[in-house]
């Protein structure tokens, strides 16, 4: 789908260093990274969480449920920093952000209440208020985001563009 990736390392180590047949293992490993990645409408993974998302992945996609996502950290954070448009890594990483917090927040307050802890549920209970805040600020990213992906459907005009435009066909 993506020919020109194999001439940018880390892709090209990782595709020269495949042995399978027609290189099937490089090109699923690189189309795993971009489904655990890809914040686009196209990506179906997109809403998972990405501890989930990459654990679905490599079960379901990879067919290897012990793949160790850390042993590709060459290609995922290439394909984040250089490939991905700066629009969609601010949105990667607040849903991330906003996904840990959510996680450690429950934690904690869960800690507080069974230790009847007044003075951390007040400071939980701050906390969580700010969560409104957060989302506001992820919804901004969220709309650049998607105006970037819709300009790149559009033409002169701000008409759709045809599958020839948009280089389809």
């Amino acid at each position: 789908m993506n020919p020109q990736f194999k001439i940018i390392d880390p892709f090209m180590t990782l595709y020269k260093n495949d042995r399978s047949k027609g290189k099937k293992d490089s090109s699923k490993t690189m189309w795993a990274v971009v489904l655990s990645l890809d914040p686009s409408k196209d990506n179906a993974f997109r809403n998972i969480p990405i501890d989930e998302r990459r654990e679905l992945i490599a079960r379901d996609y990879l067919k290897k449920p012990k793949f160790d996502w850390e042993q590709r950290r060459d290609v995922i954070d290439f394909y984040r920093n250089q490939i991905l448009s700066q629009a969609a890594k601010s949105l990667i990483i607040w849903e991330e952000i906003m996904n840990d917090r959510e996680k450690t927040l429950k934690a904690m307050y869960t800690v507080a209440l069974k230790a009847k802890d007044i003075s951390m549920i007040s400071d939980l209970d701050k906390l969580l208020s700010t969560t409104p805040k957060y989302y506001l600020d992820y919804d901004k990213i969220k709309t650049a985001f998607k105006n970037e992906e819709e300009a790149l459907t559009r033409g002169k005009g701000n008409k759709i563009k045809s599958l020839s435009d948009g280089g389809e066909i």
